[in-house]
């Protein structure tokens, strides 16, 4: 996830990530330990970009139902950007649902069925939701 230019966090282990130097600069992170929580500090600063927070389990929903729908790679980071857009309330999930459907062809009770087994298979999601389903 970028926090701001030049600096990243990584959503699998929490690290910061810092952009290649100005004498070569690239699109590409890599992992710098940095010693001086300062440092960390005065560069999360400077809030350039805002940043989505997502929580544990609805990361793990929106990565599982991705992960459930293809294999292709570009196709799964399309599907989590419209559920991630469901969670930062851009979109309700029906629009997202809809549009997946017609993208990958399938039937909206199949997609549904999909998207509720996986919410299933997350306990932290359901405590968080309060409910064992997500469109009853």
């Amino acid at each position: 996830m970028i926090i701001k230019d030049g600096l990243a966090k990584c959503l699998m282990c929490g690290s910061y990530l810092t952009a290649a130097t100005p004498k070569s600069p690239t699109r590409f992170y890599r992992q710098e330990v940095m010693t001086r929580p300062d440092e960390i500090k005065d560069l999360a600063a400077k809030q350039e970009v805002e940043v989505l927070n997502l929580s544990d389990s609805q990361w793990k929903f929106v990565n599982a139902v991705a992960n459930r729908l293809t294999y292709a790679p570009d196709m799964r980071k399309h599907y989590r950007a419209v559920l991630i857009e469901v969670f930062a309330e851009k979109r309700n999930m029906q629009d997202a649902v809809e549009q997946i459907c017609v993208e990958s062809g399938m039937h909206e009770s199949d997609l549904k069925k999909i998207m509720d087994e996986e919410f299933q298979r997350i306990p932290e999601a359901v405590k968080e939701l309060g409910r064992k389903s997500l469109f009853t």
